[in-house]
């Protein structure tokens, strides 16, 4: 009787079968197994996908860290360049404020107030002039300049305007949701002391304006001594504000002040 040697499949042996449909027999003849081809293929593919979650993840974490750095970057460069301003023939002084008439926020914007807050540590701008005004118990301090630092941190004077300490017209700027918005609250007749390096200048409100930006007019030369403030209008207008409100004071001499001082005693007299 003829004796047939059993054919063994040793695990040595190479697996040259690749196709979609391996042997079932020869599969299950192997001692030690390995992940089919189609397994293979579908581990290279996660790895695939996995890799190239993980670079999107710090794309957008890089994304999301840019815009910090910038203003980081930008904080730093503002904190060591000096700030260019337009040419003044005023002289800076620096004078504590007085404790009690600290620029009052009361009706400052909410947006006004963190951008005062967060300038207010990056430029530290000497003044060349402040206004007070005594009916409202308001102080506010002047910078040269009207640029949006000045106008945020108090208000700016304009250059091509007479100086703060000279004669014509005086012209000075404020945001409308800021500093300047106590300009509303202001009549005819009411006081603004304007203090410069050289002494304290008294003037009184002539007249209030509403105007359109391109009346320039209003601060054109003038022969007398004139205060002029600008802020935008309507002051609590949502937007671009669409015109401006002008506030023009006339200086008072000896002796106006004194005529001005004996003007409501003579009205009470003549008026019910």
């Amino acid at each position: 009787m003829p004796i047939f040697a059993p054919t063994v499949k040793f695990a040595t042996e190479p697996d040259d079968d690749c196709t979609d449909k391996p042997s079932k027999s020869y599969n299950s003849m192997r001692t030690v197994r390995s992940l089919p081809p189609c397994a293979m293929g579908s581990t290279s593919m996660k790895a695939r996908i996995l890799g190239f979650a993980e670079r999107l993840l710090w794309a957008l974490a890089v994304l999301c860290l840019l815009p910090l750095g910038v203003t980081t970057a930008a904080r730093h460069l503002a904190a060591s360049t000096k700030l260019e301003l337009p040419p003044s023939d005023t002289v800076a002084f620096e004078l504590p404020l007085i404790a009690e008439k600290q620029p009052s926020q009361g009706l400052w914007s909410h947006k006004r107030r963190s951008e005062f807050a967060r300038l207010k540590d990056l430029f530290h701008r000497a003044e060349i002039a402040r206004l007070e005004f005594p009916t409202l118990d308001v102080i506010v301090p002047v910078f040269a300049g009207d640029d949006e630092v000045s106008m945020t941190l108090g208000a700016g004077h304009l250059s091509d305007t007479s100086s703060v300490q000279g004669h014509g017209n005086i012209a000075i700027t404020s945001h409308r949701d800021g500093a300047f918005r106590v300009l509303k609250d202001l009549e005819t007749g009411d006081r603004i002391l304007l203090q410069t390096p050289t002494g304290t200048r008294d003037f009184r409100i002539a007249r209030r304006l509403i105007v359109n930006p391109d009346q320039v007019d209003v601060i054109a030369p003038t022969s007398d001594t004139t205060l002029t403030l600008i802020t935008c209008y309507p002051f609590y207008f949502v937007g671009k504000a669409p015109q401006r409100f002008i506030i023009q004071a006339e200086l008072v001499t000896p002796e106006s002040a004194d005529s001005m001082t004996d003007a409501p005693a003579g009205a009470a007299a003549t008026n019910p």
